[in-house]
C-alpha cells in the first residue's frame, strides 16, 4: 500500500526536478547577461565621469579664452587712448603711407572711434612723431593677430566641447538603457525561481 503512494510522489519529484533543471539553465543564461550588462554599465559610468571632467576642463578653457580676448580688447583701448593723436591720424589716413590699418583688423573700428575734429592737428603730430606712428601700427597689428588666434582657439574649443556634450548625452542614454535591461533581466530571473508547494 505504501509503495502505491510512493510512486506518484516519486513521479512528482522527478517532474519538479526536471522543471527546475530547465529553469536553472535559463536562470544561469540570464544571470550571465546581467553580469555582462553590469560590466557594460560600469564602463559607461566611468566614461561619463571622464567625459564630464573633460567638459568641465573645456568649459574653463573657453571661459579663460574669452577673458583673454576681453583683456586684449581692454589693453588695446587703453593703448589707443595713450596714443590719441597718432591713433586719430592713422584712423583718418593722414599719418603717412606706411601707417594705414587693414580694414579687417579687429581694432580698426576702435581706432576710428577715437578720431574726430582733431584730424589736422593729429596729422601734424604724426609727422613730428613718425616713430610713435610705427609703434602704434605695429602694436595694433600684433593685437589683431593675438585676437584672431584667440578666436580661432575658441572656435576649436567650442567644437570639441559640443562634441563632448553630445557624447555625454549618448553615454547617459546608453547607461539608462543598460539599467533598464538589468532590471528586466532580474525580473525574468525572479519569475524563474523554483516554487514548491511547501514554500508558499
Amino acid at each position: 500500500m505504501r509503495a502505491i503512494f510512493a510512486i506518484p510522489l516519486l513521479l512528482a519529484a522527478i517532474g519538479l526536478s526536471s522543471c527546475e533543471d530547465r529553469n536553472a539553465a535559463r536562470r544561469s543564461a540570464l544571470e550571465q547577461q546581467v553580469q555582462q550588462a553590469n560590466q557594460t554599465l560600469t564602463v559607461l559610468d566611468n566614461d561619463i565621469l571622464v567625459r564630464q571632467s573633460r567638459i568641465d576642463g573645456l568649459t574653463k578653457e573657453l571661459s579663460d579664452e574669452n577673458n583673454a580676448l576681453s583683456q586684449n580688447k581692454a589693453d588695446v583701448d587703453a593703448y589707443l587712448l595713450d596714443h590719441k593723436m597718432v591713433t586719430i591720424a592713422i584712423a583718418a589716413g593722414v599719418a603717412g603711407a606706411n601707417a594705414s590699418l587693414d580694414p579687417d583688423n579687429e581694432y580698426s573700428q576702435d581706432a576710428h572711434a577715437i578720431g574726430g575734429i582733431m584730424v589736422a592737428a593729429a596729422a601734424l603730430y604724426a609727422l613730428a612723431h613718425a616713430q610713435e606712428v610705427t609703434e602704434v601700427v605695429s602694436y595694433l597689428e600684433q593685437a589683431d593677430i593675438k585676437a584672431k588666434q584667440i578666436k580661432q582657439s575658441m572656435d576649436s574649443t567650442s567644437q570639441t566641447l559640443n562634441g563632448e556634450q553630445a557624447a555625454l548625452v549618448a553615454d547617459r542614454q546608453n547607461a539608462s538603457r543598460q539599467q533598464g535591461l538589468i532590471a528586466d533581466l532580474n525580473g525574468q530571473i525572479g519569475k524563474l525561481q523554483p516554487k514548491y508547494w511547501w514554500s508558499s
